[in-house]
């Protein structure tokens, strides 16, 4: 989804075009970026290459279970040592509401890219 806001797709680009379309999906996404949370390599490819985040964190399918609710997929917590949260339901809900944004400006605007993540996030 990142290549349709960067403009740019194959080797080494991966972890911009990743970052820019997570920044769209909530200012609590963009928060873990810009704290320095390597999200792209902890999650993306820990998820989907290892089968699990590369750092400690508890997967949730739901998040019923976590109080309060959260308003994030991904919840971070602790300062020595990071623990995080991935709440399935929510991150998916949050990653369609992204895209559908997105789509609704690229039928708007159908010269892209346009780097529309910051003023999103």
């Amino acid at each position: 989804m990142g290549q349709w806001i960067t403009g740019k797709y194959g080797r080494g680009t991966g972890t911009k075009n990743f970052t820019s379309f997570f920044r769209l999906m909530g200012h609590k996404y963009a928060e873990l970026v810009d704290d320095g949370v390597k999200v792209y390599d902890v999650f993306r490819n820990g998820m989907a290459h290892q089968y699990t985040p590369k750092k400690f964190c508890d997967v949730h399918m739901l998040g019923v279970d976590i109080k309060p609710t959260p308003d994030c997929g991904i919840v971070r917590s602790g300062e020595e040592w990071p623990e995080y949260r991935f709440i399935v339901r929510r991150y998916f809900a949050d990653f369609k509401r992204a895209c559908f944004s997105l789509y609704d400006v690229i039928v708007q605007f159908p010269a892209m890219p346009m780097d529309v993540s910051k003023e999103q996030s």
